[in-house]
């Protein structure tokens, strides 16, 4: 039987894709002209720089807090999609804070 914390994975997965759906929607909708992205796999690996530079525009801290969170947050998606690990109730509520605060900083400078 499943419990509860079986279900923190997804948790961080959603948290994860929520921030990846916003990049998505900001360098194609809103910045003029759209951020090209590749379609394969390495574009995961690539938002990250991207956004330092692009956030770095307007703020600088934001920027550093972005380039290394997103990372966190990425590799942690891919350690709870794909690892045999354990994932917390705090580890999930991390996940959610750390995404929580990106998409809000992406939200205040390209969505209005």
């Amino acid at each position: 039987m499943k419990t509860a914390r079986d279900f923190y994975h997804s948790s961080v997965h959603c948290s994860y894709y929520a921030c990846y759906q916003l990049v998505k929607h900001i360098f194609y909708n809103v910045i003029d002209p759209p951020i090209p992205l590749p379609t394969d796999r390495t574009v995961h690996n690539i938002i990250p720089r991207t956004l330092f530079h692009e956030v770095g525009k307007y703020d600088r801290n934001l920027a550093d807090y972005i380039h290394n969170h997103y990372a966190e947050l990425h590799t942690f998606r891919k350690q709870s999609d794909y690892d045999d690990t354990e994932v917390t109730e705090g580890e999930a509520n991390k996940a959610y804070e750390l995404a929580e605060f990106i998409c809000k900083g992406l939200r205040s400078n390209y969505v209005k």
